[in-house]
């Protein structure tokens, strides 16, 4: 069963790369777009076949791995397969 944790930064967070990518969509002359948030997307594959589990693990490895909680939230979603 495949888990994807998304994480990304909480709001009121700087994130620098995701302000310069913006200036850089700027630059280009793609003056609509005004915000450009960055997320990192990781794709586990869970030896379960009981969903509760798999989000489970994933939000665990979320919490605990993936995510740093001062500063970043993730989401945990199933995989339909």
């Amino acid at each position: 069963m495949q888990v994807t944790v998304t994480v990304f930064f909480k709001s009121g967070i700087l994130d620098p790369e995701s302000q310069a990518v913006l200036q850089a969509i700027h630059n280009l002359g793609e003056r609509q777009v005004h915000n450009l948030i960055q997320k990192r997307q990781f794709v586990l594959d869970v030896m379960t076949h009981d969903a509760a589990d798999a989000l489970a693990i994933g939000e665990r490895l979320g919490r605990d791995l993936l995510a740093n909680p001062v500063m970043q939230r993730f989401e945990v979603s199933l995989k339909d397969q």
